[in-house]
């Protein structure tokens, strides 16, 4: 199973780990829509639309690779 389909992620360079396991990732809401972030931050965010990414493939890999991609 593929997870929700996650229509926005935080680009913020703050919210990024340094390296693998630095911080547990978090799933919220914004504007009504599921938005994924690597950082269990609660403010500070940048949102971006991902276009609807399933949540397995955002924890596989890099949130704002997934989000420049989608911009491109």
């Amino acid at each position: 199973m593929a997870g929700p389909q996650i229509e926005f992620v935080c680009i913020a360079a703050a919210h990024r780990p340094r390296h693998l396991g630095e911080h547990a990732s978090t799933v919220t809401v914004h504007h009504g829509r599921w938005a994924y972030c690597d950082s269990p931050a609660e403010d500070g965010h940048e949102w971006v639309t991902s276009g609807g990414v399933p949540l397995d493939q955002l924890r596989r890999g890099s949130s704002t690779d997934i989000a420049r991609q989608r911009s491109a």
